[in-house]
């Protein structure tokens, strides 16, 4: 309660100094508004400071304001990018700062949609980005009218899952980018390890493919390593994962969490990534492995899911069926060359930045870019 109550004085109190800065702005900048959950550093925030430097390039002032703290604050501050944090959905201060004449309101995610609720439709150009899956929608409860609201989604899991509680009529997809930093690490001598990169739960499923790994020939498993990244939680499903990791630390490794830049490295130095989540819209860290030329096999439950073809540029597995797991480990650990050049290909093809700039020019923004 203390902490709750600390967060929100802080809250005033920083929407107070920045409110006076944006009234300084000169009336001739045009102005948009980009809404996050949080400033956390998971995908969909990140994703948005994409948005943020596409929008400043092309000449408007930007506002990013979220619901919740967290760690990317200090990067906003270093590069001082103007931001608001308005803490447990406070509608004075959410009805302030949707008072300015914006260009547009981004919405990043299902749970910024209660935004919608304090700005008025008719007046207002409204943009949502939906990313979630079923983990997080099947606990959302939407009743708004977004008829007037332009959809996007990151993927067809995305859209598919959304649909069980939006009244989904138009809309697109919109696949986020990533920058092309493959050149600054090593993928050409790769080692014969599996890598499993995310917050060890439920939802990542490292358990599964633990336990699926521990089935297969130990002559296998000498030769290609399990090695697991992430942050590990203090709950039950953290307690199983740190047993059935000490009881097999032969072949199965945990390095903790590590940051970005050393992730991108353990995903480079690896010959797959495995990805099993049984609730994933668009991983970025599918997208990073198949930037790095890094073999990727995919749960039927991930957004990449349709855009693998198996055996041609990566390999997927059905969750109720650990014997298409099996296959894929045995498959991928053979894979010729051939396969991790068609997954950099699917990259370049879809989620290069250069890819994501022009959605936004031709598809996203277009309105406000041609005027």
């Amino acid at each position: 309660m203390l902490k709750k109550t600390i967060k929100k004085i802080y809250s005033r109190v920083f929407y107070i100094s920045t409110f006076f800065k944006i009234k300084k702005i000169n009336n001739k900048n045009k102005k948009c508004l980009l809404v996050s959950h949080d400033f956390s550093l998971s995908g969909a925030p990140l994703m948005l400071l994409n948005i943020y430097e596409y929008l400043r390039s092309q000449g408007f002032y930007v506002i990013l304001v979220a619901n919740d703290y967290g760690k990317m604050i200090k990067e906003l501050r270093r590069r001082k990018i103007p931001h608001i944090v308005i803490y447990d959905k406070d509608e004075k201060l959410w009805k302030k700062v949707l008072s300015f004449d914006y260009e547009c309101i981004f919405l990043n995610t299902i749970k910024t949609l209660f935004v919608l609720n304090f700005v008025d439709l008719s007046s207002k150009r409204c943009i949502s980005w939906i990313h979630e899956g079923t983990t997080y929608i099947d606990n959302e409860k939407v009743d708004i009218d977004l008829s007037n609201v332009r959809l996007f989604f990151v993927s067809n899991w995305s859209l598919n899952c959304a649909k069980r509680i939006l009244n989904i009529k138009n809309y697109q997809l919109l696949h986020y980018g990533i920058k092309n930093n493959s050149s600054k690490y090593i993928y050409n001598n790769k080692n014969n390890n599996f890598v499993i990169v995310g917050q060890i739960c439920a939802r990542k499923n490292q358990n599964y493919v633990i336990n699926e790994y521990l089935k297969l020939d130990e002559s296998f498993k000498k030769v290609h390593n399990l090695v697991i990244v992430g942050k590990l939680g203090d709950d039950l499903y953290g307690e199983e994962f740190t047993t059935l990791v000490k009881q097999n630390n032969e072949f199965v490794k945990y390095k903790g969490e590590l940051s970005h830049d050393e992730v991108l490295n353990v995903i480079s130095q690896s010959s797959v990534l495995i990805c099993a989540s049984v609730d994933d819209p668009l991983p970025v860290v599918v997208t990073e492995a198949l930037m790095m030329r890094t073999i990727v096999i995919v749960s039927n439950n991930v957004g990449h899911y349709e855009m693998i073809h198996y055996g041609k540029n990566g390999f997927t597995f059905n969750l109720n069926d650990s014997l298409s797991l099996k296959k894929a480990f045995i498959n991928s650990s053979i894979a010729t060359k051939e396969v991790l050049e068609e997954g950099y290909k699917l990259y370049l093809q879809y989620f290069t930045l250069d890819k994501f700039y022009h959605q936004l020019e031709k598809g996203v923004f277009y309105d406000i870019i041609k005027k």
